[in-house]
C-alpha cells in the first residue's frame, strides 16, 4: 500500500494496548496544515537535530559547515497565487488568507514566481545566508515552540502585531542561532513578509552541508530525506503540483533536476485523524497537503576523509508522540 506524509497510514505508529510503542514506517514527518496552528499542539513543532560524530567509537574530525535550503512545507490545493491555512479557513478563522502573493508580488519576490501565466506558490526554495556550525562532536537540537521554522528573534520587531508583544521562546546554543537569513549574501533580500510566511509555514527541504578537515575542504554533500512513499509519483495519495495552463510544476536544485512537486492529499480538505495512544491499524488518515519534491535519493554519503565517516539525513521519532514533534535529524556517524 503506497501512503502519505506525514505519516504511513499503514504504519502511523502508536503505543499499543500491551503499552509498547509502535514506531511509524518511511515515510513519516512532523508537517501536517491540521496540527500546525491548532492551540493543542503548540509544543509539538517540528525540532532540527545534529550530531557530529560521538565519544562511542564515532569521533568525527570534520568540521560541518550547514546550509538550510526552505521553503513552504504547505500546497492548499489552489495554486492560484494566494496562499490559504486550511486549518484557519476550517474553523472559520477571518484571516485564513495568509499571503495574497499573486496580488503583492514585490512583498514575496523569493517565495512566488510566474510561469508564463502560471503562478507558482511553492517549490521556490531559499538558501540560508548564515551556516550553522559543527565542530568535531558538536551537535544540537533546534526547535520553537510554537512556530514551525526556528529563526532568530533579532529580525523582528517587538511591536510587531504578528508576534506578539514580545519574541517567542527559543532553545539552542549561541553557535547554533536557527535559520538565519540576515545578511542575504546569496538569495537576495528577504521580505518581512517572506520571514513570516517561513517561520509559520515553513520547512528545511534539504542541507548544503560543506566538509572541512583541519581547515582543508573535503566536499560538499546536497542532503534529501528518503521517501519511500513517493515511488515517482505513483501513490495514491501524491498529487502533482500543477499550473493554470496543466504542466506540472517543478524545482530547479544545485544538485539537478528540474524535480517535480507533489504535496499528499486524499482529495478531500477533511482533517488528518490520528491518535498516538493507540497503536497502528486504527483507521488513520492523513491529509497533511505537506509538499515534497521527487529529486533524487541523497539521504547518505560517505566522507572521503582521513576517518571513514557516514553523512545521513533522515527523521527521528519520539516513543510517544510518533510522526507528531518527528526530528528532521542530520548526523555524521
Amino acid at each position: 500500500m503506497n501512503a502519505p506524509p506525514s505519516f504511513n497510514d499503514g504504519g502511523s505508529g502508536g503505543i499499543n494496548p500491551d503499552g509498547i510503542s509502535d514506531l511509524a514506517i518511511n515515510y513519516f514527518s512532523p508537517w501536517d496544515i491540521w496540527y500546525n496552528k491548532d492551540p493543542k499542539y503548540y509544543d509539538f513543532q517540528p525540532s532540527y537535530v545534529f550530531n557530529n560524530g560521538d565519544v562511542d567509537g564515532n569521533y568525527s574530525p570534520y568540521k560541518l559547515d550547514v546550509y538550510a535550503w526552505v521553503g513552504l512545507a504547505y500546497f492548499d490545493g489552489a495554486n492560484d497565487g494566494v496562499f490559504n491555512d486550511l486549518y484557519l479557513q476550517s474553523i472559520g478563522s477571518p484571516s485564513s488568507i495568509v499571503a495574497d502573493m499573486i496580488g503583492n508580488q514585490n512583498l514575496y519576490p523569493n517565495l512566488f514566481t510566474m510561469n508564463g501565466i502560471d503562478p507558482q506558490e511553492v517549490g521556490n526554495l531559499v538558501r540560508v545566508d548564515q551556516p550553522l556550525t559543527f565542530n568535531p562532536l558538536e551537535g544540537a537540537r533546534i526547535e520553537d515552540r510554537t512556530y514551525q521554522l526556528p529563526m532568530p528573534d533579532s529580525q523582528w520587531s517587538s511591536g510587531d502585531s504578528r508576534y506578539g508583544s514580545s519574541p517567542p521562546p527559543y532553545n539552542w546554543a549561541n553557535w547554533a542561532p536557527g535559520f538565519n537569513f540576515s545578511s542575504s549574501i546569496s538569495t537576495g533580500a528577504m521580505t518581512m513578509e517572506e520571514e513570516f510566511l517561513l517561520r509559520n509555514y515553513g520547512k528545511v527541504f534539504f542541507y548544503e552541508v560543506r566538509v572541512f578537515e583541519g581547515g582543508t575542504f573535503v566536499d560538499t554533500y546536497y542532503m534529501y530525506p528518503e521517501i519511500e512513499t513517493l515511488p515517482k509519483g505513483k501513490s495514491e495519495k501524491w498529487y502533482e503540483v500543477e499550473g493554470l495552463s496543466g504542466p506540472h510544476q517543478s524545482a530547479n536544485l544545485p544538485f539537478g533536476g528540474p524535480f517535480p512537486i507533489y504535496y499528499s492529499t486524499d482529495g478531500s480538505t477533511s482533517p488528518t485523524f490520528y491518535n498516538p495512544s493507540q497503536g497502528s491499524g486504527q483507521g488513520y488518515t492523513c491529509n497533511s497537503f505537506e509538499v515534497v519534491l521527487d529529486a533524487p535519493n541523497r539521504h547518505k554519503f560517505s566522507i572521503n576523509g582521513s576517518v571513514p565517516r557516514t553523512i545521513t539525513m533522515d527523521f527521528m521519532q519520539h516513543h510517544q508522540t510518533f510522526w507528531i514533534n518527528s526530528a528532521l535529524s542530520l548526523r555524521v556517524k
